[in-house]
């Protein structure tokens, strides 16, 4: 899972986008953006926790919430968690053809989803950029 990433991203996009200089004030400015934004609700201790399990850990993985999970992937812009599996992962594998999948699990007030994606990266003969401006 990429949770440790998303994390560290959030925080990092709170450091840019606030004249804050502290972790407790970057996650105060993350539950009030959760709170306004996606009306998640989250304490300021909580986010502090997981940043700093993941600040002084490479090994181990928490597993928040789905929900504070993907209200962070929307603050970093994306839509949803796995258009940040997508993206992250063919970031990390430029010149592989081969087919990679990433599963996360959503729980719901009375059920879970499993997703699996499936990412293939292919060229294609115009860059992305042609493409954009074309359209």
């Amino acid at each position: 899972m990429m949770y440790r990433e998303i994390v560290l991203s959030a925080f990092a996009k709170a450091n840019a986008e606030t004249p804050a200089a502290t972790k407790t004030q970057w996650a105060n400015y993350l539950v009030d953006v959760l709170w306004e934004d996606y009306k998640i609700q989250v304490s300021r201790r909580t986010l502090l926790n997981y940043y700093n399990h993941y600040k002084e850990n490479d090994e181990g993985e928490l597993t928040p919430k789905s929900r504070i999970i993907e209200s962070l992937c929307k603050f970093m812009r994306y839509p949803n968690y796995a258009a940040f599996l997508i993206h992250h992962s063919s970031l990390n594998r430029k010149h592989s053809s081969a087919v990679h999948t990433a599963t996360y699990v959503v729980y719901g007030d009375c059920h879970r989803d499993v997703v699996t994606i499936k990412i293939r990266r292919e060229a294609v003969s115009q860059s992305s950029k042609e493409i954009l401006q074309s359209a």
